[in-house]
């Protein structure tokens, strides 16, 4: 719920009133459990994770407005790609990392965000690499300012 109370919060400070920009998100997910055909390696530790692009574009300002329309987006993103990993070799999986990546950046005209834990791990970190004057938007958008105190 954060992540999308935060990618639509970046996706409205970014765009006009009559306008909102595209946006991809790159979502991690662990691929641990949910790969039928991933080899057991001896002695091995960690998780496997990719990212996912999860694109917004937009078509409908009423579709925006809506968290539910954005967890949703998300959710299906990820669906889409655990469906694809469950019975795949690992050579089909990382053929699928590279297809993920292509796709995340394929164009310049799509912006992102970062999230990576904390130092002392008790919460998430966002970065997000923006022009001042969204910068300045972003602090001022409502449910940011309902979420968070600056």
């Amino acid at each position: 719920m954060i992540t999308t109370l935060l990618w639509r919060s970046l996706i409205r400070s970014t765009g006009s009133t009559s306008h909102l920009k595209r946006s991809v998100m790159s979502f991690p997910l662990n691929l641990r459990g949910k790969v039928a055909n991933f080899p057991e390696i001896a002695n091995s530790f960690g998780n496997l994770i990719i990212e996912i692009p999860i694109k917004f574009e937009h078509d409908d300002e009423t579709k925006m407005e809506s968290l539910h329309h954005i967890v949703k987006l998300i959710k299906e993103s990820v669906q889409v790609v655990i469906s694809k990993c469950v019975k795949a070799t690992p050579d089909e999986i990382v053929s699928l990392v590279i297809d993920l990546y292509k796709d995340s950046y394929a164009g310049l005209e799509w912006g992102g965000d970062n999230e990576v834990d904390t130092e002392c791990e008790t919460g998430i970190v966002v970065q997000m690499d923006l022009e001042e004057k969204y910068m300045d938007k972003l602090a001022c958008d409502q449910d940011i300012m309902d979420f968070a105190k600056f």
